[in-house]
């Protein structure tokens, strides 16, 4: 497991306080966590932060950078994942894509009734891409999949959402649990978004997943094995 910035942050602070660790590993660290402006700015959405007010002292210049970058984390294309490397517009459809695959499933083996009742709350085109899909998925779909599916859309209970926000959402849901082990790229991931929609993907990181769940998700997203229209 890849640890994240705040990880590795613990970790330097850990190491210290024990008298561990070479001094030069240490310094690197200290030095990238130091950094008031993180690498790769231009690739953060800019709702996710105000730029701090020029001044002409040093010290204060630091200062009001890390105040107002200090929450973000670095987007070096060194450190890119599958999913930060992606176009803002890109990891939205793919998080939507991932949700309507995610309630197809749980969809498979269920009433026609209930299929009809949650299209028409989707709307169009949402609805026809949805129905679309379970029709693809019938008869392919592994029962613990369909199950796994089934659990997931049970606990986050009743929703009115349209279909693209609903999508977003069970995706995220999916998703996330997976990345927030891939150190940073959850929050990278994250600030490529509007922050409203990155903040809906990071409240998801805490949502209950099994380790197959979140094998299944990080498949997908790898093979590119889902539509986007």
């Amino acid at each position: 497991m890849t640890l994240s910035t705040r990880q590795r942050a613990f970790q330097l602070a850990a190491a210290r306080a024990a008298g561990r660790g070479g001094a030069a590993a240490q310094r690197r660290e200290a030095e990238a966590l130091a950094r008031p402006q993180p690498s790769g700015l231009d690739r953060v959405d800019p709702s996710w932060y105000v730029a701090p007010p020029r001044s002409k002292r040093p010290d204060a210049a630091t200062h009001l950078a890390r105040a107002a970058y200090g929450q973000l984390v670095p987007m070096d294309d060194a450190g890119a994942g599958v999913l930060s490397s992606r176009a803002p517009d890109e990891i939205e459809r793919v998080l939507c894509a991932l949700g309507r695959r995610r309630v197809a499933l749980a969809f498979v083996a269920a009433p026609r009734a209930g299929l009809a009742q949650l299209c028409a709350r989707l709307g169009e085109p949402h609805a026809t891409q949805l129905v679309d899909e379970v029709r693809a998925l019938k008869g392919v779909a592994q029962p613990e999949a369909i199950k796994a599916a089934q659990r997931a859309l049970f606990r986050s209970g009743e929703s009115i959402e349209a279909g693209r926000a609903l999508f977003f959402r069970v995706g995220a849901a999916w998703l996330a649990p997976a990345l927030a082990r891939d150190g940073d790229e959850l929050m990278r991931a994250a600030q490529r978004l509007p922050r409203a929609l990155g903040q809906l993907l990071l409240d998801e990181a805490d949502a209950l997943s099994s380790d197959g769940e979140r094998a299944a998700a990080l498949s997908l997203l790898a093979n590119g094995a889902l539509s986007t229209l």
